[in-house]
């Protein structure tokens, strides 16, 4: 369904305001049934009479038509105001109309071929864009910017706010109002706690598209991400996840390294017995696959996402991680990653061993030795040691000597 918004520049012509509203209303039942009226903008160039006035007083009459105003005190000319009204609006097509509508009848012709064009079009697949945040406004901004600057523009932003204490209702409520049609807010009863992934369900619940596209609130998404995803899965239908490779960036934004991931699906499936190979942040899945509508598995506080992409890769689903870096992933303090650290981490390896239990996943001597370890150091280590042996082994950063506290004595860590 395409949304349209009609542009009207005006000059002094607070007279013929009524009649615009009254051929307008009228013009709104002759729209195609793939054409949803969105907004009229009106820029007034500077008018010297009531126009501006006249305009607020008659849209009260219409409250089913949306009405935006752009007014400034001094004329800047036709090409200015035309401009001006084209950065507001939210539709998809902007037509732009003289003040008095004798072209009306032209553009709304051309409006009925357009669509009959777009007919013949084979079409694409909607992809539902599922964020969940909670007190992200340092980053905010850069992620729902990402997505809304993507190529591939058939898709819903679904942001689910799980009742954030900073600034990141309102920002998120800024780009709502910038973008009607295509960012749907969710904000959760109350704080949930248990990671994004049972925000995100909220999210997929109320999901139209084809393909779920999973973004965190504190990454920047690639202007191609979605185009080249979704173009991967219409060639692949067997291929139910998608994932990528990714920069890392920094608090600032600045790239510090590369999250590369195993590409094909026989290493996805066997890297789940000492890490967890999927960039989460990165993936675009099927939301229906073999009849069955995809929701993440909540068992555990953390770790559900590796939980739920273990048990189905367990079961046959095929996974895939593009060799593109198509995210930009941020390493700061408080990553989901790095919070509750001791235990996502056990977790991991009690999900791995319920998985060997339960779904005859194999593991060789090797993945038993390294899961073995992984746990001792867990348990030993503090979670600073452990965040920084993660980045290195994930090839994140370089390692370096360090000096951490352990067991009230002080310990240094060198590269090897």
């Amino acid at each position: 369904m395409k949304t349209i918004s009609f542009i009207i520049p005006v000059y002094n012509q607070e007279k013929q305001i009524k009649k615009v509203f009254e051929t307008l209303h009228n013009a709104r039942g002759r729209l195609s049934r793939a054409v949803t009226f969105s907004e009229i903008i009106f820029v007034d160039d500077g008018s010297e009479d009531h126009t501006f006035a006249r305009i607020s007083d008659t849209a009260r009459d219409y409250p089913k038509m949306i009405t935006t105003i752009i007014s400034y005190k001094k004329t800047r000319g036709l090409k200015k105001a035309v401009a001006l009204g084209k950065k507001a609006s939210n539709a998809n097509w902007n037509i732009v109309l003289n003040s008095d509508l004798s072209d009306l009848e032209e553009k709304l012709e051309k409006i009925a071929a357009r669509v009959r064009r777009e007919r013949k079009k084979p079409k694409k697949p909607l992809v539902s864009v599922v964020m969940p945040v909670y007190n992200a406004e340092k980053y905010i901004d850069a992620a729902i910017q990402s997505i809304m600057n993507q190529t591939y523009k058939n898709f819903e932003l679904i942001i689910v706010d799980d009742q954030s204490t900073d600034k990141s209702l309102k920002i998120i409520k800024s780009y709502k109002r910038r973008y009607r049609t295509k960012i749907k807010i969710i904000r959760s009863a109350k704080n949930l706690n248990r990671g994004g992934d049972m925000c995100a369900n909220l999210g997929i619940e109320v999901a139209r598209g084809k393909y779920i596209a999973r973004m965190d609130a504190d990454d920047i998404a690639a202007p191609g991400r979605l185009a080249t995803q979704v173009e991967f899965l219409e060639r692949n239908p067997r291929v139910f996840l998608v994932g990528s490779n990714a920069y890392v960036i920094n608090e600032k934004g600045k790239v510090v390294g590369e999250k590369i991931e195993p590409s094909k699906p026989a290493d996805i499936y066997k890297s789940y017995a000492t890490f967890h190979p999927i960039i989460h942040p990165s993936t675009m899945l099927r939301r229906i696959y073999h009849g069955k509508r995809f929701a993440y598995q909540i068992e555990y506080s953390a770790n559900n996402d590796y939980y739920t992409f273990f048990k189905l890769i367990c079961r046959g689903y095929i996974f895939v991680n593009l060799k593109e870096k198509l995210l930009f992933y941020r390493i700061h303090d408080k990553n989901d990653t790095f919070v509750k650290t001791k235990e996502k981490f056990l977790n991991t390896v009690k999900i791995r061993l319920l998985m060997v239990e339960k779904y005859n996943y194999k593991l060789n001597v090797r993945d038993v030795i390294t899961s073995i370890v992984q746990a001792a150091l867990i348990l030993v280590l503090p979670e600073s040691a452990i965040k920084y042996l993660y980045l290195v082994t994930k090839g994140i950063i370089q390692p370096k000597k360090i000096t951490i506290p352990f067991f009230g004595r002080t310990i240094s860590i060198s590269s090897v």
